[in-house]
């Protein structure tokens, strides 16, 4: 199984450059993953930007622009290998040996968090229209959304996504209309944690107020998933 990560990130606060620091030194271990940050570049002359495991492109970095800028490096991605695209951004760590081993017992189509709109929010698009539009409507929390390949393909292959809304429903939006399934992992993300747990978590998901003790809290959780894979890897499990 290969998986690609793609994670949300933005260099324009130095705890999100510190964080994406914590997320290499954990993946670098990871055998069958391939993982690259993506942000937009105002100032950049060239449409896209590969640098290493970053691609830069052009563009502001606003909230609204998310999913602009995902199905841009999704569909940068499109022909490499992979089984699963998993999105996530900069200080959501996820345990890649039990989500493998979960995607193995249980493949999926889309999945993560389950959320289920019945809430207006103008900030985020949602406005009195778009949820009598769009109400009941059940997506997964942006923290983390796994998609399965052809999943990905449909989503960039339909027009029915759409773009006055933030990125999660968007996504969750065309997956419904395209009758695609979303399998639930609540139960399986965990917020805050004071350090790596093993057991059934498989996310990890970092913010509070204090960016700097989420960074120290990335720190502790990286430490004991990269031990875990190494002596997983050691085992041949992996």
């Amino acid at each position: 199984m290969h998986i690609l990560n793609l994670i949300l990130y933005s260099d324009t606060i130095p705890e999100y450059t510190e964080m994406r620091q914590i997320q290499r030194s954990y993946l670098k271990e990871v055998p069958q993953i391939e993982y690259y940050f993506y942000c937009y570049h105002a100032t950049q002359t060239e449409e896209v930007i590969w640098e290493g495991d970053t691609i830069y492109i052009r563009g502001e970095e606003t909230m609204h622009d998310i999913l602009k800028k995902t199905l841009q490096v999704l569909e940068l991605t499109r022909e490499k290998e992979y089984d699963y695209v998993l999105r996530t951004n900069v200080s959501t760590l996820v345990n890649i040996p039990a989500l493998m081993r979960y995607l193995r017992e249980k493949p999926i189509q889309y999945g993560g968090e389950r959320l289920q709109l019945d809430w207006e929010d103008p900030v985020s698009g949602v406005t009195s229209s778009v949820l009598e539009l769009y109400r009941g409507t059940p997506f997964v929390r942006g923290i983390a959304i796994i998609m399965s390949r052809s999943t990905v393909h449909t989503l960039l292959d339909t027009s029915e996504i759409p773009t006055n809304v933030m990125d999660d429903l968007a996504i969750g939006i065309a997956c419904r209309k395209r009758g695609i399934q979303l399998t639930n992992m609540r139960g399986r993300l965990i917020e805050n944690p004071p350090t790596f747990i093993r057991g059934e978590y498989i996310i990890y998901r970092n913010k509070s107020k204090e960016r700097a003790m989420d960074c120290q809290r990335m720190r502790l959780i990286a430490q004991g998933l990269r031990h875990l894979v190494i002596y997983e890897r050691a085992l041949k499990k992996i």
